[in-house]
């Protein structure tokens, strides 16, 4: 299995141009403009891209260093796809769902994304790796929407989360409890689902979430029970009900096509084969922020709710539904959405099978099951080398 360098040697080839239009270094460094929706260096998704940049900025000896730039402290969280493609942003990570005019293969397959398994802890790394594999496979998808936008989709899909639970300040098991409730959502999945409910959808940007949740501005948000302790909203909801809602796999690591063909060939190889340092930090922080909300959930007043039998009967009978009527619904970069579809489907099924094998992830127990027992010890460093080597390593642009 591969093994990353920590430093590679160094040729003595100047930049042609600098990286950021403002925030680039003179001679040799490279200072990275890097842009996330995440609120702060604490937050989970920040977290990920400082440990990738690190490891990137040690093994280039310093020659790749970053400024960081959280929320719209740069751009609007939404445009940093757009800054991504003129240069403003050299590294970003981007929410297509913001615009899914922009990325509509993305906000297709997004909808796909409640196959696979739901259960602890395996569904997780399952999830993440079937929606790289697929995006790195599915060229016509790929370059629609990123390559001809300007960008380098490195880690395309990385999605760390555990499915989607609704959170709400009053509880909600029926259709009775959901009629009527706002919802915050991030996607076409998530905003057709509630619909099915008789819930209302709206969008709000995360670092405005918990505000609007405390204020009653929203009823209820979906998100991944990890992401949900994090970001402090169980402070001012208390009732969970497990829907299983896929998490958004718009999400992802990408950079700027002008930041990638100005840098010499050995900085790109650093910033390729370093990768995998993101993959680890992004389920270590996965793992960790799951587990986190088990084990305090009671401490803050938040009660688990399982959906009654209509609310359970509605969300099936949505997901049968789309399913069924997403292959004719393919947006003109996907040539055969039927067989698109399948292939997206057997990429969970051998990423399930192969997760099991080689690194003993189970994926059917229930998180709260799983998060008290005794062995939750993930290598996520093994898991993260399991995915470059059988997806990236032989794809960097």
């Amino acid at each position: 299995m591969r093994r990353i360098t920590a430093v590679l040697a160094i040729l003595a080839l100047p930049l042609a141009a600098c990286a950021g239009q403002e925030g680039s270094g003179s001679g040799d460094t490279v200072t990275l403009r890097v842009a996330t929706p995440a609120a702060g260096p604490e937050h989970f998704n920040s977290v990920s891209l400082i440990a990738y940049l690190d490891a990137v900025k040690e093994a280039s000896d310093g020659r790749i260093d970053y400024e960081m730039f959280y929320g719209g402290a740069l751009v609007p969280p939404a445009e940093i796809g757009g800054a991504l493609k003129d240069g403003t942003v050299d590294v970003g990570q981007i929410l297509a769902s913001y615009k899914p005019e922009l990325y509509p293969a993305s906000n297709w397959i997004s909808q796909a994304a409640v196959v696979g398994s739901h259960g602890a802890p395996g569904s997780v790394f399952e999830k993440s790796a079937a929606n790289i594999e697929w995006w790195w496979t599915e060229d016509g998808a790929r370059k629609g929407d990123w390559e001809d936008n300007g960008i380098v989709p490195a880690l395309p899909g990385a999605t760390p989360s555990a499915p989607y639970q609704l959170l709400c300040r009053d509880q909600v098991t029926s259709l009775d409890d959901a009629r009527g409730r706002t919802v915050k959502t991030s996607g076409t999945f998530e905003a057709e689902a509630v619909a099915a409910l008789g819930m209302k959808s709206t969008t709000v940007p995360a670092a405005e979430t918990f505000e609007a949740l405390q204020r009653g501005l929203v009823d209820c948000v979906l998100n991944n029970p990890g992401a949900i302790a994090d970001n402090s909203f169980w402070e001012v909801a208390h009732h969970l009900t497990t829907v299983d809602f896929p998490p958004f796999m718009t999400w992802g690591l990408f950079f700027s096509q002008d930041l990638w063909d100005r840098l010499p060939d050995d900085l790109q190889t650093i910033m390729w084969e370093h990768l995998p340092a993101y993959l680890k930090a992004e389920m270590d922080s996965a793992m960790r922020i799951e587990k986190n909300f088990y084990e305090n959930a009671d401490e803050h007043g938040v009660r688990l709710h399982a959906p009654e039998a209509d609310l359970a009967a509605a969300i099936d009978e949505h997901v049968e539904k789309t399913l069924a009527a997403l292959p004719d619904e393919a947006p003109g970069t996907v040539a055969d959405g039927g067989a698109a579809l399948d292939r997206y489907v057997a990429a969970h099924q051998e990423w399930k099978a192969l997760l099991a094998d080689e690194l003993g992830l189970g994926s059917d127990a229930a998180w709260a099951q799983w998060v008290g027992s005794a062995t939750t010890e993930v290598d996520t460093g093994a898991y993260a080398e399991l995915v470059y080597d059988r997806v990236l390593a032989d794809r960097m642009p």
